[in-house]
Formats: structure tokens, sequence, C-alpha cells
């Protein structure tokens, strides 16, 4: 190849692997798909060369996948990928990213059992110890994950190598990975009644969902988010089954310019107030006293707009948390987009009188100004959504 035709050191090797993840769900899938008999072992160093035997070189082989776009994670349930469910005692795709076994025999059996990629469906077991009250028992999320095979250390932070050696060592790569947002995620014994009687088993083998299961998946809105080990970067948007589309009343609110970002503006949504946990003096840069620094404004999610303000911060001491929202105070969300916007303007004007004014939707106030502002802020959306 010249110099045109290749990239910088290391540079090609990115490019093989991230086309490998994105079209083919892992090496595996991209030797089947082009006939290379290859064992799994030989897979990354062989690539390359057969690229290039192949497709005359790095960038041709780029451009040949242009057009294939991988599916979007919206699209994700609609590719005939098999489903199975399994039980993790978390749930932190960004630390560990694979479905992984105790018994090395169980990965032959998936794999012969599967597509590649396929769909793992994860709930947070009932026992888990390290796990938050909000998660157990619940349906976390799920992975689409690859026949890629290896350690589970090769596809974990090293933060869990030390944990459990002896547990779960025979893994496959999870190429990406969603989150049910966490207002909708199901309990496992309202999905399935019954597996608690096999939930061991389940724990340990994993089972196939079959097609009903699937179709109440399906109806719970989830966001990508990252996965260990994938260089591709999962953005912050919203995916949302028609059920809660159809709930927003047409009218005035769909030829607004007001959105929230990374959500359909066609969906429920809730009022929500976040307090920023940590020295606000240090933040603010001056003595504020009593007072603290808060965001108020209305999404389909608050706990995933958290998130999101959350992992755009660097890692440190300040903590966003939720502090209020609609479904806290025992109600349903408002059925309207117009009605959550009143809502949400009602709080911004009572703390604009009162409180300082940051940028965007935060404000440094007390407690008693940001309790009066929620007042305001829930009576505006209940009389705009026709509620007493």
């Amino acid at each position: 190849m010249s110099a045109a035709e290749t990239y910088a050191p290391g540079e090609d090797a990115k490019t093989i692997k991230r086309i490998a993840e994105t079209h083919y769900g892992g090496y595996r899938g991209m030797f089947d798909a082009h006939g290379w008999d290859v064992p799994s072992q030989r897979m990354m160093t062989s690539a390359a060369s057969l690229i290039v035997k192949e497709y005359g070189n790095i960038h041709a082989f780029e451009a040949a996948h242009e057009a294939k776009a991988a599916p979007s994670a919206g699209d994700v349930w609609d590719q005939g990928y098999t489903v199975h469910l399994t039980s993790f005692w978390g749930w932190t795709p960004e630390t560990w990213g694979t479905v992984s076994y105790t018994n090395p025999t169980r990965v032959e059996t998936v794999i012969a059992q599967t597509t590649d990629p396929f769909i793992m469906v994860v709930y947070v077991t009932k026992g888990a110890a390290d796990a938050g009250p909000e998660l157990r028992g619940k349906i976390v999320g799920f992975y689409l994950a690859s026949h890629e095979r290896g350690s589970r250390d090769d596809f974990t932070s090293s933060e869990h190598h030390d944990r459990y050696p002896d547990k779960w060592q025979h893994a496959l790569r999870a190429v990406r990975a969603f989150s049910f947002l966490p207002e909708y995620r199901m309990d496992i014994d309202d999905f399935d009644p019954t597996i608690s009687d096999r939930a061991q088993a389940v724990a340990q083998h994993g089972e196939e969902i079959p097609p009903a299961g699937i179709e109440k998946l399906r109806q719970i809105p989830f966001v990508e988010v990252p996965v260990y080990g994938s260089e591709g970067t999962a953005t912050f948007e919203v995916y949302v089954p028609r059920r809660l589309r159809g709930k927003v009343k047409p009218g005035p609110q769909n030829r607004s310019g007001y959105y929230v970002e990374g959500e359909p503006k066609e969906t429920e949504k809730e009022l929500y107030v976040l307090v920023l946990h940590g020295d606000t003096d240090a933040y603010i840069g001056e003595a504020v006293g009593d007072r603290r620094i808060y965001k108020v404004g209305l999404s389909l999610s608050p706990a995933t707009r958290r998130d999101f303000l959350q992992k755009a911060m660097p890692q440190g001491s300040f903590h966003w948390r939720v502090l209020k929202t609609t479904r806290n105070d025992g109600e349903l969300p408002y059925p309207s987009f117009d009605a959550a916007v009143s809502g949400e303007n009602a709080m911004k004007d009572e703390l604009e009188k009162n409180c300082r004014w940051l940028g965007g939707e935060f404000y440094l106030a007390d407690e008693t100004q940001i309790d009066d502002a929620w007042a305001k802020g829930r009576s505006a959306a209940r009389l705009a959504a026709g509620r007493t």
C-alpha cells in the first residue's frame, strides 16, 4: 500500500475494529460474513492482510461500509436478533462490557443458539447488596453482545478483576449497551412471575425470551449508554415506543421552537428540580449561605436528565441529585407538552424574581424559594392540563 492508501500507525487497526463492531457485531461476525476461516485467537492479527487482499486497502474497506449504516438504537429491536434474559448484581455497562459465564461450555451453547450479535436483557437480582434499592428486582437494560470470545477481564474495567475470580470468566464481548429509563423500568415479577422459580438457572445460563416477552420490552423507552471497551460514543437520545408518543395531545406545542435535548417532543413530560451537592461557596466563588445551585426543567425522564448532566461534568465531589419530580408528588406525567412548559415557565418566573440566575435553567436559591417555585410550577401545569 502507498502512504496515501493507508493510515497513521495504529489508525488502521482502530478503523478495522470500529467497522467490525459497528457492522458485524465483532470480528467473528466480520470474518464469517467474508468467509475468512481463521481461528479466533488470530483474527485481530490477520484482519488487515485479509482486508487488503479483499478490498485493496483499508481506505477502500472503510468506504465500502460508509453506506451501510449500523442499525440506529431506535431500530435495535427490529433486526431479528435473538433475545435472552439474565440477572446481574448491578448495572454498570461503562465498566462491565460483557455477557459472561462460569461454565465454559455455556459459551459454546449460547453461540450456537443465538444470532451474532444478540440481545441480552438484564435484571438486577433482588438480593444484590451493592446495588441501590431502586435497581433491585428491576429490568434495567440490555446489551448487544457479539460472539467474540475472551476472558472476563478482557472486557471489564480493572476494578472488577480481583472480584469473584472464580466466576463469569468465560466471556462474550458486548458492543453496545442500552438503559431503560428509570421511571419506566419493569419489575421482574411483573414481567414474568415464574422467574423466581428458576432464578438461579437464569443467573447462571440465561434463557431465551419468547415473542410475548419481547413485545413487553419494546414498550419501555430507553437510551443508549457507553459500554466498556467500545470506541463508539453513546449520545443522549431517548427512544420511545408509539404508545408513549401517542399520549401527547396534538396542538400548538408541536409548532413551538422549544425542545428537550435528546427527547421526542411528542411524549409525556414531568416537571423536575435537580440540586447540585457539593461545596457551593467554592463553586460560586463567594460565600452564599444556605443557598444551593438548582436546575429546573421538564423531561420524559428526570433521572436520565440528571445522569446526562452528571456525565458531562469532570469527576469530582459535585453531584446532581433529583430533588422533586411530578411522579414523586404522586401525580402522573402531563400528557400535553404545553402543560409541562407552562409549569416550567412558572417556576422560572418565580425564581427570577427572587433568586440569582446562573444561566440557562440554573439558579442559586434557598430551600424556601425552591419550594415556592415548585408549588407555582405544579399549579400552572395542573391548570394547563385541566387537572383540578
